[in-house]
């Protein structure tokens, strides 16, 4: 399920989620765990000091790095993670994988400044349980934490272009996600091609159609767009 920002619910609705956000529980589930990893310590802690207060949660470890995570998972369990993407060994969301691999019952909510849908579609067709963008207030995480606990898809505003309210509306195939993904990293039609078994003239009619859905003139406004 969908759950749209708090953003765009209008006041009546914003206060009634954050008076149940405060309320939500799970039955039969005592603390939930909870491991933060992000390397900026000012983010870490706002989140750490945002969850301590709240009887709910236990935050059992905060890390700079995706390894210093990876190695503490060895050894405890929690329930959920906290991502920033951007963290060092974190790049082609390598954490994410990870985490979705080896321990598949382990939430994650991505938390990060990317709201462009190269980001989006790759984490969420990775597993993310929630995606928030960290212009998102602090202070609605653990509402965000309880709706991925119970299974419901938290995405922010920013991203409401890519979904509808009532089920994820994907926008590009993954064909075309793939294409995207290629030319953000600088590779040639031609490379494009023989990487996907495809025409070289097949790539530039897909990229041309990603033009058309994504409302822009050329590769470089589309690379503005998807990385922003």
């Amino acid at each position: 399920m969908f759950r749209a920002s708090p953003n765009v619910l209008g006041w009546a609705n914003l206060n009634w989620i954050f008076k149940a956000g405060s309320q939500i529980n799970i039955v039969g589930m005592g603390k939930i765990r909870i491991a933060i990893v992000d390397d900026h310590s000012v983010v870490r802690e706002g989140l750490r000091i945002i969850l301590k207060s709240d009887s709910r949660f236990s935050v059992d470890g905060c890390f700079f790095t995706g390894d210093a995570l990876l190695d503490f998972l060895t050894e405890n369990q929690v329930d959920l993670v906290i991502l920033d993407l951007d963290i060092p060994g974190g790049g082609d969301f390598a954490i994410l994988k990870e985490i979705k691999q080896t321990y598949p019952d382990c939430k994650v909510i991505v938390y990060t400044m990317h709201s462009g849908i190269s980001f989006f579609l790759g984490a969420k067709n990775l597993g993310a349980n929630s995606y928030v963008v960290k212009t998102e207030p602090v202070t609605f995480m653990p509402t965000v934490i309880m709706y991925a606990m119970k299974g419901e898809f938290y995405a922010s505003t920013e991203l409401e272009v890519f979904m509808e309210t009532s089920k994820p509306k994907i926008l590009l195939t993954p064909v075309e996600l793939e294409i995207v993904t290629c030319i953000s990293k600088g590779m040639l039609y031609k490379e494009i091609a023989a990487k996907i078994s495809r025409s070289e003239k097949t790539i530039e009619y897909y990229a041309k159609k990603i033009r058309k859905k994504l409302n822009v003139e050329s590769n470089s406004e589309l690379l503005v767009k998807v990385n922003r």
